[in-house]
């Protein structure tokens, strides 16, 4: 086996064994083969039977993890001339590494580098030195029979919280309490709140490119968005801005751009977005005439103020993920790390949902990008599978704020707290 290539049809994550231990399920032909780690996450094992002839046919690699099944390549097998693998040849070449090297279970151990940038250490060092306030629960809207996937929340004007549902493609309201005022269905729209204004909710279609708007008294229309799209995988993102909409178009093989749109969704300017799809895929938000285009896989986000468009670093941005960052950045790793989901702004203060494993972590920037604040839930735990959405924050008038975070992970619900600033 020694020297062959091997490359992954699939890659599932399933769960740990009851011994901790890494799980593998080896596919190849009609024959299975299971193993065990004795390494837990460094990933060492063996095979079985070590005389497989691997080559002739596609492996697919099965790695149970965390009880849940995720789906994580889908590559096709190589020809026999093939005799080296390459870091590119798939997303999970640290994996396969260990079965072309040969080593034993007990010296097979998979070292990633923790290096970072130095902006990016630099923003470590400040995290350290960063107290860490606790947010207030103020009430959890779980709804197992209605919500499916939360996708996007947001606050109206009269303090009324919206969530929408892009599996379910629902939009809902509730009032203070939790109790649910309004619930309407667009059908195949998979919706995104873009925002609010005057008692009208503004809904983002994605499938056709198209605005929903709802008014006070429940009644729905419909506003098609000017500008070109990718053929195909297409990111866009769409927010409300005072007297349009602004609109994030991305896409491979594409000249991404933001576009502003008019009342009635005509295109009246285009500011390219260079640079790959990853840099600046995420969503978008309007604050006080300045658009915020946020990116889920590096410390910034882009700003649109009227025709100048700069990006503003988060400087004290921390996140377990930054080596992973970098790496990608390098060229070291396949896939970049998601490090945040999403982000909101209220006030003077930019609230970017930290992803970390097991609780929520919101970090408080200024508008300058400095790290004013760290928050997090009352008593944090581990837990793997807990995954927020997105964020939604409303500034009271006394002061403090209200903060709304959607969870699509262990449960669909959605979370509300309260939160003072000390300072």
């Amino acid at each position: 086996m020694l020297g062959n290539v091997i490359r992954i049809q699939s890659v599932d994550w399933y769960g740990e064994s009851d011994s901790g231990d890494l799980q593998l399920k080896l596919e190849l032909d009609e024959r299975k083969v299971d193993e065990d780690t004795r390494s837990g996450m460094r990933g060492s094992f063996s095979l079985w039977p070590k005389r497989q002839p691997l080559l002739k046919n596609s492996l697919s690699v099965k790695v149970l993890f965390q009880g849940k099944l995720r789906q994580m390549s889908s590559v096709q097998a190589p020809s026999e001339r093939d005799t080296m693998l390459t870091k590119r040849t798939s997303p999970y070449w640290l994996i396969l590494s260990l079965l072309l090297t040969g080593c034993l279970p007990s010296s097979c151990t998979r070292v990633e580098s923790r290096s970072v940038s130095a902006a990016d250490s630099l923003s470590r060092a400040i995290a350290a030195a960063m107290p860490v306030d606790t947010l207030v629960i103020h009430s959890v809207i779980e709804t197992d029979d209605l919500l499916l996937h939360p996708r996007t929340v947001g606050f109206d004007d009269a303090g009324t919280l919206w969530v929408s549902d892009s599996r379910k493609h629902l939009v809902l309201s509730f009032d203070e309490s939790g109790t649910l005022v309004s619930n309407d269905t667009l059908d195949g729209s998979i919706p995104y709140l873009a925002g609010f204004e005057d008692g009208s909710v503004f809904v983002y279609a994605p499938v056709d490119h198209t605005i929903r708007v709802r008014t006070a008294d429940g009644v729905w229309s419909e506003t098609a968005l000017e500008g070109l799209l990718p053929e195909e995988k297409a990111l866009t993102y769409v927010a409300r801005t005072e007297g349009g909409f602004v609109s994030k178009v991305i896409g491979e093989e594409f000249d991404g751009y933001l576009g502003v749109h008019a009342e009635d969704g005509s295109l009246v300017r285009q500011i390219p977005l260079e640079g790959p799809v990853w840099r600046r895929a995420g969503l978008i938000r309007s604050h006080e005439g300045v658009v915020y285009s946020l990116s889920g896989y590096r410390p910034l986000i882009d700003r649109l103020d009227g025709t100048r468009l700069d990006s503003l670093d988060l400087v004290g941005f921390d996140s377990p993920m930054l080596a992973r960052s970098f790496q990608f950045v390098r060229g070291d790793a396949d896939q970049p790390p998601m490090l945040t989901a999403s982000a909101a702004i209220s006030g003077d203060l930019i609230f970017v949902l930290n992803m970390r494993p097991g609780w929520l972590n919101i970090d408080v920037f200024d508008l300058d990008g400095q790290l004013r604040y760290i928050l997090t839930q009352p008593d944090p735990s581990f837990a793997k599978e807990y995954y927020p959405s997105d964020i939604a924050v409303r500034q009271r008038g006394d002061g403090g704020f209200d903060v709304a975070v959607t969870v699509t992970e262990p449960s669909p619900r959605v979370d509300r707290f309260t939160w003072r600033p000390l300072n």
